[in-house]
């Protein structure tokens, strides 16, 4: 919460740019965070052939690590942006982002309650979009960077 805050009050466009340097290296290193969350956590939980990976890890370790790097990749990514927005391709994939962080602490949040529990696999169903959508804005993004 912290980072979060003082992200948001500490002026970054004064000194690193989304295009390179620090800020470039801000945002590969959340969007890498992220895929690393969401195949790192995903793959071995539904993929036949990882299931023996899956085993000698705890899926508890596995969903802590998608815990912290679905927390801190997109940490990056705010800082990345200087919490600005930016041209269309850009703020459709901080939306999606946002949105996927919001949806994972929703389920989180019902994971967590007891009673609630009963909805996880409802949230899931509609998680599994969000973060299709966040795939698709955020290679969007990178190939818009890429080419123009």
């Amino acid at each position: 919460m912290a980072l979060l805050i003082f992200g948001f009050f500490f002026p970054f466009r004064e000194y690193m740019t989304p295009k390179a340097g620090l800020g470039f290296g801000l945002g590969v290193a959340g969007a890498i965070a992220m895929l690393i969350a969401i195949l790192g956590y995903s793959i071995p939980k539904r993929i036949r052939f990882f299931r023996s990976i899956k085993n000698q890890q705890s899926t508890t370790n596995l969903f802590n690590m998608h815990k912290v790097l679905g927390i801190l990749g997109p940490i990056a990514i705010l800082y990345h942006c200087g919490y600005h927005l930016g041209a269309t391709n850009s703020n459709m994939a901080l939306y999606s982002m946002i949105t996927t962080v919001i949806a994972g602490l929703i389920g989180r949040y019902l994971y967590m309650t007891p009673g609630l529990a009963k909805y996880v696999s409802w949230w899931r169903m509609a998680h599994m979009p969000v973060v299709g959508m966040l795939i698709l804005t955020s290679i969007i993004h990178i190939v818009a960077y890429l080419v123009y």
